[in-house]
């Protein structure tokens, strides 16, 4: 888990999360299927920021929906590439992967790899996702 200093590093992950998982289930809900970043964004349903549409936060983290579908999606957010170099270490708060999909369930690694459907469930986002689950 983060700690103390790690919280502002990680709070802009899991805000990027919960928007494009809310912005996904209304998309869905119009159209009936899942959509890609620019969709969501302006130009689209309106539903994210230009920056999360773009596949970036402001400042530290990517994201990048791999797969979708009518039924499914795969959101990865992962640190920033800056010139092709992640300066990442075990215990850095900038190599927190994330990993969530339809389920809404949000998965995590702090190990420098990308996290995935068998990573560990991320607690905090865990709780307050749980509400929103089909």
């Amino acid at each position: 888990m983060p700690s103390q200093g790690d919280e502002v590093v990680i709070g802009e992950a899991e805000s990027a999360l919960l928007s494009v998982l809310d912005a996904e289930e209304t998309f869905r809900a119009r159209h009936h299927r899942y959509a890609d970043l620019t969709e969501l964004g302006p130009g689209g349903a309106e539903l994210i920021s230009e920056f999360l549409a773009e596949g970036r936060t402001p400042h530290l983290y990517s994201l990048k929906i791999e797969t979708y579908s009518k039924d499914t999606y795969i959101l990865k957010v992962a640190p920033q590439n800056k010139d092709n170099i992640v300066a990442c270490f075990v215990g850095c708060p900038k190599c927190f992967h994330f990993y969530a999909d339809q389920t809404r369930i949000v998965r995590y690694n702090r190990q420098c790899h990308a996290a995935t459907a068998t990573s560990l469930v991320w607690p905090v986002l865990d709780r307050i996702s749980t509400d929103k689950r089909r």
